[in-house]
């Protein structure tokens, strides 16, 4: 194990110690009287047999109250951190995930948005569900190295004395010699070196098979297609019977876990060879120590009851060796995985904060300029925009239409700064909005992006996103959506979707999409962007929502996306967004009449409704 897989393996630890202190102290002392409970079994039972032996009533009594109660206190003992350990290693694996979530909240999006960091943290993911490589074996093994080292320690203290007690048989005297130590010291080492050595080849071997991506790939396909149990899935599944795919993959060579595959054909060779040596050194050594041990028990070196203390002690002993260095082993082989860890989560974050506060206005007066703004996602050469120019009026209601692909998304990001311009400059009150605290900026904006999420929370914590909750304003806003609350049975306390509450409600995509739209309004910014807000909803409601529009952002200045054009009759003026430019801009009526894109759209979506 080299000097780099230490410090990789330190670093996993102090960052698990840093969000999970308690499960760190909890492991050690757990661990500790877990590893010492049977070396007190073993000791007081061998004196207790001494006693027995020896005949001495007194002495019997003495020692078989003593052995009782240090099993019950060590028991006791081992019971309350066990409880313990119970309960952080339920919360451990989502507090490494958290790990994983907090990085990717604090990542500028442009970085969450590429696909080389995407198939980053994939990797991550994959290689923890293999065999948990990564923060997940480094927690493991932090345990069992304490593990490890506490069974060595203990199990010298008790076993000293075996080679220190000399034969009373002069005919067994070379039990006594020095050699004869050296010798089972040396067969207790080389044959926990083999077992070791070869429970670290099968460790390498799983390693490797997920570094090569044929572990991980077969998660990603057996998760892909096995996901029967996913409502949204479910009926595509079925009507096309795609189960049947996923059974041939499995049974041919190249599968990552069937019967064919390359994991299965080295368990029947190298894997299983490896398994079958390392029981057969194993035996063999209990046998040698066994023997030595009995020679020196008849020469009259201890009495009888030594003689489970002494096998115990020192076959504790080479177990411990064996875990240790399998232990070392298994940390060297997780250190690649580290790697890939702290890549991620060593991605700086490049985007300009800012130091201006963004000025709280009552009047909601805040004016927005796009100045010859150009704009190309990293690491292509490919504009997206091209020289944008426009103006927000304050109060005003504009929509930006255009086909896919035209750079509609693409502006709203821009507006709401996930990324910055390649070119040009976004001015909020003529100052460049990187001047701006980034937090600050991002709070005058209210969104309903089309990929919006919803929690298994209540109904009022999905509009507030807050732990102070304004229930008033929470039924306004929902209200002023159009949600209809009466089908709710506990009003704005009822929980969305059955993962927390098993009575909660499974709302429509309608419905979810007027949750969303009132958690927009709730939040109260004076900017207020809608992705095509009406998309899941019926016409009548759609209707309703946009003959009510001025209630709803009321003097807010608002951002409409939209592929169906009869939105943009409520709103003042509208951007018509083709190649990355704006080819178009004016209100419905100029528009119409100037007989460009936009009236051929018009036209094209009017022809299904006459």
């Amino acid at each position: 194990m080299k000097m780099k897989d230490v410090k990789l393996t330190l670093r996993a630890w102090r960052l698990l110690f840093k969000v999970a202190p308690l499960y760190m102290t909890v492991v050690i002392a757990s661990t500790f009287f877990n590893a010492a409970s049977p070396y007190v079994t073993i000791y007081f039972s061998a004196r207790l047999l001494d006693a027995l032996y020896s005949f001495q009533s007194d002495l019997i009594v003495k020692e078989m109250v003593i052995f009782i109660a240090m099993e019950a206190v060590i028991k006791l003992l081992c019971f309350i951190f066990l409880r313990l350990r119970d309960y952080q290693d339920e919360t451990i694996y989502y507090r490494i995930q958290k790990i994983y979530s907090d990085k990717m909240m604090a990542l500028d999006y442009e970085d969450v948005d590429d696909q080389n960091i995407s198939a980053l943290y994939s990797d991550i993911i994959e290689n923890q569900r293999v065999s948990g490589y990564g923060l997940l074996v480094a927690c493991s093994t932090f345990e069992d190295l304490f593990k490890a080292l506490f069974a060595i320690g203990i199990g010298i203290v008790l076993s000293v004395s075996l080679f220190t007690k000399k034969v009373v048989d002069p005919s067994f005297a070379f039990l006594d010699h020095p050699y004869m130590i050296v010798l089972i010291t040396a067969s207790m080492f080389t044959v926990a070196m083999l077992v070791s050595y070869f429970a670290n080849k099968i460790q390498a071997y799983w390693a490797d098979y997920a570094k090569n991506g044929i572990s991980t790939f077969g998660n990603r396909y057996f998760m892909f297609f096995m996901n029967f149990a996913n409502a949204k899935t479910a009926p595509d599944i079925r009507l096309y019977g795609q189960d049947r795919v996923l059974g041939p993959v499995f049974e041919q060579e190249s599968a990552a876990f069937g019967p064919h595959s390359p994991v299965a054909k080295a368990s029947k060779g190298i894997l299983g060879f490896y398994t079958v040596a390392s029981i057969f050194m194993s035996s063999l050594l209990s046998i040698i120590i066994y023997i030595y041990v009995a020679l020196k028990t008849y020469a009259k070196a201890f009495a009888i009851g030594s003689m489970t203390r002494y096998i115990g002690a020192i076959t504790k002993i080479f177990l411990g060796l064996s875990d240790l260095i399998s232990v070392l082993g298994e940390l060297k082989a997780n250190a690649p995985f580290l790697e890939v860890v702290y890549t991620f989560l060593d991605i700086p974050s490049k985007k300009y904060q800012g130091s201006l506060t963004t000025e709280k206005r009552q009047d909601s007066d805040y004016e927005v300029e796009f100045k010859n703004v150009s704009f190309k996602y990293p690491n292509t050469d490919v504009y997206v925009l091209k020289n944008i120019n426009i103006r927000f009026k304050v109060g005003s209601k504009l929509a930006i239409v255009g086909k896919n692909g035209s750079g509609k998304t693409t502006f709203i990001k821009l507006l709401c700064r996930l990324y910055d311009p390649s070119e040009g400059q976004i001015l909020l009150n003529g100052i460049d909005i990187k001047k701006y605290r980034y937090d600050e900026y991002m709070d005058i904006f209210s969104i309903v992006f089309q990929d919006y999420r919803l929690f298994s929370f209540s109904l009022k914590e999905n509009v507030a996103v807050n732990k102070k909750i304004d229930e008033k304003k929470v039924i306004d806003s929902l209200c002023k959506a159009g949600f209809d609350l009466d089908k709710m049975k506990d009003g704005i306390d009822t929980y969305l979707y059955k993962d927390i509450d098993e009575d909660g409600v499974m709302v429509s995509g309608g419905e979810a999409q007027k949750i969303a739209i009132a958690r927009a309004l709730y939040k109260d910014a004076p900017f207020v962007i809608l992705d095509e807000p009406t998309a899941a909803l019926d016409p009548i409601s759609e209707s309703e929502i946009y003959e009510h529009l001025n209630e709803l952002i009321e003097d807010k200045t608002a951002v409409f996306i939209s592929h169906r054009l009869s939105s943009c009759k409520f709103c003042d003026e509208i951007a018509v967004f083709d190649d990355g430019k704006i080819k178009e801009f004016g209100t419905h009526g100029e528009l119409l009449k100037n007989g460009g894109l936009y009236k051929t759209m018009w036209d094209a979506q009017a022809d299904y409704y006459r």
